[in-house]
């Protein structure tokens, strides 16, 4: 394409320029040129189509499957009057890394000071719930912050949003810098609310950058890597804190440790920051996929639309109520509530189950299942991930993790029974977690192929919010359980929950409308191609 922008025909036809006219609807295919782009007047000197303005302006090469043959008795203008580009760009692979790295960094803080609660009540000389609310503070903020920050980042685009939270949780991460002293666990108070109101604008995207930057058969696998990236954040949030303060048992050498801590995080929370603001877009010049295809001309319509604020919230709310009434996506966002907060319920209980069923150094094991669960979840959501973009599959595969779940959870129990016999703990620890992280990728996927085109901002916001409102009740009810009754009771209790969860999931309906868009889209263009 010349730097104008203009297209070049092949077989040597004469370059043309773009002239704006409307948009209908178009026919687009995956990896490849697709698209019916209007009745456009072609001659050798002018064209004229758009792309959305959000995409600037397309080229208009020929499909490379349409061979000379089939160009016989056409001409060239009228060719390119119904094709245009869906072409995916390999930064979409940096894009995630990056949004990777910076979802590692939220989940990291959110978890680092809870591995060693110890070390940082002797230090500050304050209780163990006290430093419990480091990570009790972003469930609280969540709540009421996720739906409004889904809204405002439909408006504002992926760049600005991941900007604003990588701002966040720098600030916060430098603030407790300051909180190396024995009476300033107020600062890391501090630090821990402005990282906890930051990663609103972090978490809920991981299926609109799979959505805006990935083709249609790579977007379950993109948000599996994003889910990854927070995981693994988990993860260090286990190991760096515990070996950075290893041996460290008086306040001075604690504080030593601490500041350690705090600075290095703060570190690779600038270093993050300085590379988003430099390469971080907010979407590619063209659609990576024909499903993204479609969304773009509905996008770019609201936007054109210059709605005021009163009438974005109303169209905020009818979209809210439009996906509340469809019983296929209430049921889904129920069930992944009730999956994802027995996931929250084991990790904040994993060490009262495991104390209680009288094992020998209770804290070291606590620490090597709960690694082993965090990564292979990681594993699970990259294969589950993987197998939804290929069978496209969704609720069978819903289904079948729903009753992994359940039977990794009566394993577990088992295993909490055997006492001091590590291996069919960390065996069945590792299943828990393949199936029930793995389960929040399938989730995710199946609530946006369920709502297109529906904004996954505000499906997914949904549905992120579900797990804090049901994880704050199983993992009190599951607590309190473990302290009265042994971890028993407990894994019967999360079973129950888990079954409930199986039924809402059995009663989904498998309407995949965005596969379905994808399908007819193919099946238009392969006529066009045909009647070429």
């Amino acid at each position: 394409m010349t730097k104008e922008g203009s297209p070049s025909l092949a077989n040597g036809a004469e370059k043309t320029h773009l002239k704006e006219q409307p948009l209908p609807l178009p026919l687009p295919v995956t990896g490849g040129v697709v698209g019916d782009v209007g009745q456009a007047d072609i001659d050798t000197t002018t064209t004229h189509t758009t792309l959305p303005p959000l995409y600037g302006p397309p080229i208009l090469p020929l499909d490379n499957n349409i061979n000379e043959g089939a160009l016989a008795g056409h001409s060239v203008g009228a060719l390119a009057d119904q094709l245009i580009v869906i072409r995916p760009t390999l930064k979409r692979y940096l894009i995630l890394l990056m949004y990777g790295i910076c979802s590692m960094e939220k989940s990291f803080q959110w978890i680092n000071l809870s591995t060693i609660t110890n070390k940082v009540t002797l230090y500050y000389e304050v209780d163990n719930m006290t430093v419990n609310w480091t990570s009790v503070l972003f469930m609280i903020t969540f709540i009421p912050l996720v739906l409004p920050t889904g809204w405002l980042i439909e408006r504002i685009g992926l760049r600005k949003a991941v900007l604003i939270g990588s701002t966040g949780i720098t600030l916060g991460a430098c603030i407790k810098c300051f909180a190396c002293r024995e009476d300033g666990f107020w600062i890391v108070i501090v630090g821990q609310i402005v990282v906890s109101l930051s990663e609103q604008f972090i978490f809920c995207i991981p299926a609109r950058i799979a959505s805006v930057w990935f083709p249609d058969h790579q977007v379950s696998l993109a948000t599996g890597f994003g889910i990854f990236g927070n995981q693994c954040g988990i993860a260090l949030g286990f190991l760096i804190p515990q070996a950075l303060l290893r041996g460290m048992e008086t306040r001075d050498e604690i504080g030593v440790g601490l500041w350690h801590l705090f600075f290095w995080t703060a570190l690779v929370a600038f270093v993050t920051w300085l590379a988003l603001i430099i390469l971080f877009d907010d979407h590619p010049e063209f659609a990576p996929g024909a499903a993204r295809y479609n969304k773009i001309i509905g996008e770019q319509a609201q936007r054109d639309q210059m709605l005021s604020f009163p009438n974005e919230m109303r169209l905020f709310g009818s979209i809210l109520v439009e996906l509340m009434a469809d019983l296929n996506s209430v049921f889904l966002v129920i069930a992944y509530g009730i999956n994802v907060g027995v996931v929250y319920a084991i990790q904040t209980c994993l060490n009262q189950m495991i104390a209680g069923s009288d094992w020998a150094e209770a804290n070291e094991i606590v620490g090597t299942a709960g690694l082993i669960i965090i990564f292979a979840g990681m594993c699970g959501a990259l294969f589950w991930g993987y197998l939804c973009d290929w069978s496209h599959r969704y609720i069978l595969i819903n289904r079948i993790l729903y009753v992994g779940a359940i039977v990794s959870i009566v394993l577990f129990g088992l295993a909490l029974r055997r006492v001091n016999q590590e291996w069919p703990l960390y065996l069945a620890s590792a299943l828990l977690g393949f199936m029930l992280i793995g389960y929040t990728v399938a989730g995710l996927d199946t609530i946006v192929e369920l709502t297109y085109p529906i904004p996954e901002m505000v499906s997914t916001s949904v549905m992120n919010l579900a797990p804090q409102i049901f994880g704050v009740a199983i993992t009190f009810l599951c607590s309190t359980i473990v302290d009265e009754y042994k971890s028993d009771m407990a894994n019967v209790f999360l079973v129950a929950c888990l079954l409930v969860g199986l039924v809402f999931t059995l009663l989904i309906n498998e309407r995949l409308k965005r596969q379905n868009q994808v399908e007819e889209t193919k099946k238009q263009q392969q006529q066009i191609q045909l009647q070429a």
